[in-house]
């Protein structure tokens, strides 16, 4: 049987094309050490900028303690917000010792969380220290500040930070401690006899509710940052429905819902929701050096935190897709790549005293 020329070729060419069709994604797609060199970019760029991130904290209403970092780690910094003074939060020598281990003074893996009295209270790892004359850990039971109120929320939001709660059942029948996941469906962790205490660990955003022994619901508690203890004295005070129209806070928002946060010619301004009023907080925002929508409200909502911003000069970097979809040759991409200088955080006053 006779079979034409272009037919034999075809047959001919087929395993040699799908060979290279097999073969050509593998080698545009790059070795193997390629790989492990994009995976290490994250880490090998992280924190190159000093006090990009600020880790800013308020510990009450008015005092802020954040982490200033320096060329040789960071210290944290304690500021009054009423008056603008500044000053080092604590003897981070003292702390170091008092923690154990091989801890550097100038790295010290710990999180501001709340002050009690004039003791300020640190979280590392599992527990809270106490910094005041002495430095001790502090028993969350014994600390109204790490007290944690209901707040009735339904499923769990977040998850990305250590947590932990204490619950103390001071009542006089058992209680079950019931994690609420991120659709509001229940999970039974644990079930506390009359007087017991129970560390849970958790994460920040995740929520728990506490059902007691006649099946009546006794609060949900959403974890916060760092551990909190919950005290279980009986039903809770009927908690406020929520209205389906109330509208998500944004993080520009304050914390008691008066007040928006937002940027207008590089300065900070504030709009009072009940007036619809605008007030610029800031004067001295420039093209330069100006203001970025990042925002940390006093839980007061009368303060917060702005970062000014002076950008350096704007650089080009270059990425090549070696298998575009729409052609065969490698395509070019170019795009604006920015270093950052932060400057030290401003406290702008949202409302007056």
């Amino acid at each position: 049987m006779y079979t034409p020329a272009w037919r034999r070729m075809a047959r001919a060419a087929l395993p040699v094309l799908l060979v290279l069709c097999l073969v050509a994604p593998t080698e545009a797609g790059g070795s193997k050490s390629d790989y492990q060199r994009a995976r290490q970019i994250a880490d090998r760029v992280r924190d190159k900028v000093l006090n990009e991130r600020l880790r800013e904290v308020w510990v009450d209403a008015h005092t802020l303690v954040y982490r200033q970092a320096r060329a040789s780690g960071w210290q944290f910094m304690r500021v009054d917000a009423r008056t603008g003074k500044r000053a080092v939060a604590f003897d981070h020598s003292a702390l170091a010792k008092a923690l154990g281990g091989t801890i550097d003074a100038a790295r010290l893996p710990i999180r501001p969380v709340a002050l009690d009295g004039d003791d300020l209270l640190v979280q590392h790892g599992g527990k809270v220290w106490r910094i005041g004359k002495r430095i001790a850990e502090a028993k969350l039971s014994d600390v109204p500040a790490m007290g944690l109120a209901p707040d009735g929320a339904r499923r769990s939001r977040g998850g990305g930070h250590d947590s932990g709660l204490q619950f103390v059942n001071q009542t006089d029948q058992a209680i079950d401690l019931i994690w609420l996941d991120h659709s509001g469906k229940e999970r039974k962790y644990a079930t506390l006899a009359p007087g017991a205490t129970h560390d849970q660990h958790t994460f920040r955003g995740h929520v728990w509710l506490v059902r007691a022994a006649d099946g009546s619901e006794w609060g949900s508690y959403t974890a916060r940052g760092a551990p909190r203890v919950v005290i279980v004295t009986g039903p809770p005070p009927e908690e406020p429905k929520k209205s389906k129209e109330e509208p998500e806070r944004r993080a520009s928002d304050s914390l008691d819902g008066r007040y928006r946060a937002f940027i207008r010619g590089h300065n900070v301004f504030v709009r009072t929701f009940a007036s619809g009023k605008e007030r610029q907080l800031s004067q001295d925002g420039t093209q330069e050096n100006g203001y970025r929508a990042r925002w940390s409200w006093s839980p007061n909502g009368r303060y917060l935190v702005a970062v000014q911003e002076k950008p350096a000069q704007t650089r080009r970097i270059g990425v090549v897709n070696s298998v575009p979809k729409d052609q065969f040759q490698p395509r070019m991409r170019t795009f604006s790549y920015r270093k950052p200088a932060i400057r030290s955080p401003n406290l702008v006053r949202a409302s007056s005293t």
